[in-house]
């Protein structure tokens, strides 16, 4: 079943092209996989280089949102978590102890795409 895996992530660093769209990429396809969706529906929009305090500290950082109709349950949350806080970490020096992730089951009818929703 399609759905709508989007993953909006803020990062506190600057990531610098071709590592952003490599970035990118590279979480589309780990979505996909692990929420068993086409990666033909899922997107990845990332906002670098954005101005945030983590516990009173100008430190690198990270926040973001991960959406999906379904596929949203511990084992696929922990996945996506393991998988993008070590890329965050090894390729632009972001501590996992400093990376949040809101995890959304959304309902059908509150998912809008070509020109309908999901639920009809």
């Amino acid at each position: 079943m399609p759905g709508d895996p989007s993953l909006v992530l803020h990062v506190s660093c600057e990531m610098q092209l071709p590592h952003k769209s490599d970035f990118m990429k590279l979480m589309s396809k780990h979505i996909a996989e692990t929420l068993n969706k086409p990666e033909t529906y899922v997107c990845v929009a990332v906002h670098d280089d954005v101005a945030m305090v983590w516990g009173g500290e100008e430190q690198p950082c990270a926040l973001g949102t991960l959406k999906s109709i379904g596929g949203i349950n511990l084992e696929n949350n922990k996945k996506i978590m393991e998988k993008l806080s070590a890329v965050l970490e090894t390729d632009f020096m972001i501590p996992s102890n400093r990376v949040y992730v809101e995890f959304v089951d959304m309902e059908r009818v509150n998912c809008g795409y070509d020109g309908a929703t999901f639920g009809g």
